[in-house]
């Protein structure tokens, strides 16, 4: 865990780590050229070391950051608070492709005369009085390079549904009042240093191998804003198939009651599915109904770990949970919502009554609709993959990197066709396939996701 270590926060680093400081500016790269003023953070900033044979970087240092490049290690988070936008260092800033602005004599001005070392000293500097013009306007154009997505002037329009600080006292105390609402907060004022993360499938900026563009530079997603403030009440529950013809399929329900309409869908979810699966895909149907909802439901165990575990998962990339991309899909349509969302168990005996009706309603059979898991749904910038390095136990490593080493031949497009492939099987002819199966069957041609009968 030295890269842990090493790229901890100021406060956090021993001493050691300083030293290696010293050690990894002394051996940048030859081009584009770094000024030894800028180098200020190895993950946080565009340069790297070099890898010249004459320059003698001692071999544990390097054996630690191609670690960090070999499992995609990077800053990455959904939204930056401004905050945060303006602790990120400016020289070689992680958002910035060109390099053209480091090495000016009017940046050494910036650096030495104005003392600018961070995209929040830059900003400070621009809106002061200053009598160096031509430093002013070399600021706005550096400034003007750094993209929407960590730019510090050019935040999301709020909604106000993420929680206050006064909000998240009265939840740490277990206040009533909003004890079942969730917090659907994307935005990240920590430091920057807590945002790295590592073990992702992409690769990021410093993988010497990775793609010119990263995802950094790509515009940020941010829900819309709810204006009707339309109450809902929905009430979900999934059913067990009770014979084994229907094995493979879980059956789930939805009723939605407002002033006006009271409306009950049902659902199969897709087959081979896990219980926990079912469960959440069936939830996510409920999230997609926009408006202030409140979901009540007998799946308690989902419930709590939604509202209790799911962030400090995400946090670990969902590393233990077999089913993660079903967590993924979820936590992605929790930040998505157009309104408030609170989530609760079933505990009047009018809201028992609607469940069993509600089961009845599966149990008797109907109009059904099927659910599956689309990888595909989730858009790039809410996107966020690996663990978080400062989460990261020597344990959760070790399976991380197990995890990696054992997986299936294919990338996710791969995935995605294999999936497509598996969906119209069922359709079409009812047989449920395995991907094994379809890799077998396949021998060394492409998989087609169309299938023509």
């Amino acid at each position: 865990m030295w890269l842990k270590k090493y790229l901890a926060p100021l406060n956090e680093r021993p001493i050691w780590a300083f030293v290696t400081d010293q050690i990894v500016f002394k051996y940048t790269q030859r081009a584009p050229l770094v000024n030894d003023r800028n180098k200020i953070n190895w993950v946080l900033q565009t340069w790297d070391i070099t890898d010249t044979k004459e320059k003698k970087v001692p071999n544990y240092i390097k054996e630690m950051l191609k670690i960090g490049r070999k499992y995609n290690i990077g800053y990455d988070t959904i939204v930056a608070g401004k905050d945060q936008r303006r602790k990120m260092p400016l020289w070689h800033h992680v958002g910035v492709l060109d390099n053209h602005s480091w090495n000016k004599k009017l940046a050494s001005c910036l650096r030495l005369t104005h003392k600018v070392k961070t995209v929040g000293d830059l900003e400070d500097y621009i809106k002061k009085d200053s009598r160096h013009w031509h430093c002013k306007r070399l600021a706005r154009t550096i400034m003007n390079k750094i993209p929407q997505r960590l730019h510090p002037a050019k935040l999301e329009i709020e909604d106000n549904l993420d929680f206050t600080p006064r909000r998240l006292r009265m939840e740490k105390e277990g206040n009533s009042e909003i004890q079942d609402t969730l917090d659907p907060n994307t935005i990240d004022n920590r430091s920057p240093e807590k945002s790295i993360r590592i073990f992702g499938s992409y690769k990021r900026y410093k993988n010497k191998k990775g793609k010119k563009e990263s995802r950094l530079l790509k515009t940020p997603v941010k829900r819309k804003i709810n204006r009707s403030h339309k109450k809902i009440d929905i009430y979900y529950t999934i059913l067990e198939p009770e014979t084994e013809e229907d094995r493979p399929w879980y059956l789930g329900a939805i009723r939605t009651i407002t002033d006006e309409t009271d409306e009950t869908k049902t659902y199969r979810i897709s087959p081979n599915s896990s219980k926990e699966t079912a469960d959440i895909l069936v939830m996510i149907e409920a999230l997609k109904i926009k408006g202030d909802i409140h979901i009540k439901t007998n799946r308690v165990g989902t419930m709590k770990d939604i509202k209790l575990n799911i962030k400090r998962w995400e946090k670990e990339d969902f590393f233990q949970k077999e089913d993660r991309e079903a967590w993924r899909a979820i936590a992605y349509q929790l930040r998505l919502h157009e309104g408030e969302i609170k989530i609760s168990k079933i505990e009047t005996e009018e809201e028992m009554d609607i469940m069993k009706k509600i089961t009845e309603t599966l149990r008797n059979g109907g109009p059904v609709e099927s659910i599956w898991l689309n990888k595909e749904e989730i858009p790039e910038p809410f996107k966020l993959e690996g663990s978080e390095l400062a989460e990261l136990t020597q344990k959760k490593a070790y399976k991380m990197i197990l995890r990696q080493r054992n997986r299936q031949p294919g990338n996710d497009p791969t995935e995605s066709r294999i999936e497509k492939t598996k969906k119209e099987l069922l359709q079409k002819t009812g047989i449920c396939t395995t991907t094994n199966d379809i890799w077998v069957n396949n021998g060394k041609g492409f998989i087609i996701s169309r299938i023509a009968l």
